[in-house]
């Protein structure tokens, strides 16, 4: 067996050079290991992650207002969006996260009782809280979106691996070498995949987070988060951590799940088209000829509602073009292109010429709320792909990207004979 003392050691001694630990930060290892390490993060990442923590729990009182910026590239230009979150602490028990101003998201502590809002439901409990921090279930009870203030949060608790379902991001995380930046010196530690990164700065000198920054898409997608009015060991004014209801909230016992609401919903719409004929339509393809849905009584038929813009709907197109190319002599296939600009349309399938499917342009183009899809067809969601039998009956409504067999399992219930795999 490893002798915890020599491996806590040997975790300090790897990264020194990196962090600047002292000699007298050596001479006093922990009696066991850290949960850090426990929760198999690598050497390097729990010694970053530990000396922060020891950070954080020293402070008696602490403060931020964290600004949550977004932006996105687009073939129109850039959109940009900034949300800002409060996280304050003081100790032994009292807490308040919230977004500004705007509330949809608020956690307090007063030390007595602990409320929690869900912005979703409009909805508030109230429970009695420990007598320390970690008596509040960051991971359960606070709804947390800036993934900094989270982390940050677990380690004025104590544990920055408290939450299961975030360590293993943490245990894929490394290291980097330090980076200047207006004059001070950053500890990266981020992880890279598939055109995605995510990466937390800490400052090299005070071993506290200084900010995230997660790209997606290549670089098209960035989100920064940073921290302004830091305020640590300084009074709080009492007004902090006074919970108020916002308008027209209730005391609840137990929150509503807002997934069994969204699921209720789905299911009524699918019961409503299932089963019943399917809603006639005339639209164009790219030839300007018109189509009508009813032509095709007799065969079966796939519509799919897509857009350009739709990274689901782009998911799901192969599966579409295959049933095309496949079955196409006793099944046809409608891509309903909606909720989009022409142009947008016909440029993606210049630069995309595998997809030979037979395209309609949905009149109402990018105005959803007279579109095909959504007055005849109820859509709130693309892609929604919706199965046809051959006496023009809704058989399958199916919301969002499925896997190719779904589809074919699908088709192969209604006598179209599927190619074996």
């Amino acid at each position: 067996m490893r002798n915890t003392n020599r491996f806590a050691i040997g975790i300090v001694l790897a990264v020194s050079p990196l962090l600047g630990c002292t000699n007298a930060a050596l001479a006093a290892p922990p009696a066991a290991p850290s949960a850090s390490v426990k929760a198999g993060l690598s050497p390097e990442t729990a010694a970053l992650i530990d000396q922060s923590t020891a950070v954080y729990q020293k402070y008696k009182s602490y403060q931020h207002t964290a600004i949550y910026s977004v932006e996105q590239k687009t073939k129109e230009g850039v959109n940009k969006q900034t949300l800002k979150f409060t996280l304050a602490l003081e100790r032994p028990n009292k807490f308040r996260f919230a977004s500004v101003p705007n509330t949809s998201v608020l956690a307090v502590s007063d030390g007595k009782s602990f409320y929690n809002y869900h912005g979703e439901t409009a909805e508030y409990t109230k429970n009695p809280v420990g007598p320390t921090y970690k008596s509040i279930n960051l991971v359960d009870d606070v709804m947390f979106q800036p993934l900094g203030t989270y982390l940050i949060a677990l380690m004025l608790q104590g544990d920055a691996t408290a939450d299961k379902q975030f360590t293993p991001e943490l245990k894929a995380m490394k290291v980097g070498p330090p980076v200047m930046e207006a004059g001070k010196k950053w500890i990266p530690l981020g992880l890279s995949a598939q055109g995605s990164t995510m990466t937390f700065y800490f400052d090299a000198a005070a071993h506290t987070l200084g900010k995230v920054v997660q790209t997606a898409g290549n670089g098209s997608f960035t989100l920064t988060e940073t921290y302004s009015d830091v305020k640590v060991n300084q009074p709080i004014e009492a007004s902090v951590f006074k919970f108020t209801a916002p308008d027209k909230a209730k005391m609840v016992a137990k929150f509503t799940d807002p997934n069994a609401a969204a699921e209720a919903e789905t299911k009524a719409l699918i019961a409503k088209y299932e089963g019943k004929p399917a809603p006639d339509f005339t639209a164009k393809d790219l030839n300007g000829k018109d189509i009508s849905l009813s032509s095709l009584k007799g065969k079966v038929v796939v519509i799919d509602f897509w857009a350009s813009w739709c990274g689901p709907c782009r998911a799901v197109m192969p599966s579409i073009q295959e049933i095309h190319e496949k079955y196409g002599k006793d099944v046809a296939v409608l891509a309903v292109d909606t909720w989009d600009k022409k142009d947008d349309c016909l440029n993606f399938l210049k630069e995309n010429s595998m997809y030979t499917m037979p395209v309609l342009l949905d009149p109402a183009a990018d105005k959803s709320a007279t579109s095909i899809a959504t007055s005849l067809y109820g859509v709130h969601g693309i892609p929604t792909t919706i199965i046809i039998d051959k006496d023009g009956i809704v058989r399958t409504y199916a919301i969002g990207s499925h896997e190719k067999s779904f589809y074919m399992d699908a088709l192969k219930s209604l006598g179209i004979q599927i190619a074996a795999k």
